[in-house]
């Protein structure tokens, strides 16, 4: 039960803002050559017309945009949407959130010592 309600936590602290979410899709919109308006939260790579080339340079582009490193990106419906991490447009964007979070945090050490 434990496990359970940490992965919820974890599913909630992770949420992409509205920022996040619109660069992904202005990123994403500009690789694919789609309408910036059908990359929605629920669009997946292959509904939006991409192949595994299409996706990897996505990535790299939303790595270089955020800089950050999305080393889980490669479980994007490869090589199968069953048994992909990371299905939607939303995963994505909560993926690079918490990255983009956990690179901009400063330790709690950090803060306590500049202050001496």
């Amino acid at each position: 039960m434990r496990k359970e309600l940490q992965s919820a936590w974890r599913r909630r602290a992770a949420v992409a803002t509205r920022e996040t979410m619109s660069t992904v899709a202005q990123v994403v919109s500009a690789q694919l050559g789609v309408d910036k308006s059908k990359v929605t939260g629920c669009s997946t790579f292959s509904a939006l017309g991409a192949d595994s080339l299409d996706v990897v340079s996505t990535v790299v582009a939303l790595e270089e945009q955020f800089e950050v490193d999305l080393p889980d990106a490669v479980d994007i419906e490869l090589p199968d949407m069953g048994t992909a991490r990371l299905k939607t447009m939303q995963d994505l964007a909560d993926l690079i959130q918490s990255r983009f979070d956990a690179a901009t945090k400063t330790p709690s050490h950090a803060v306590a010592m500049s202050s001496w």
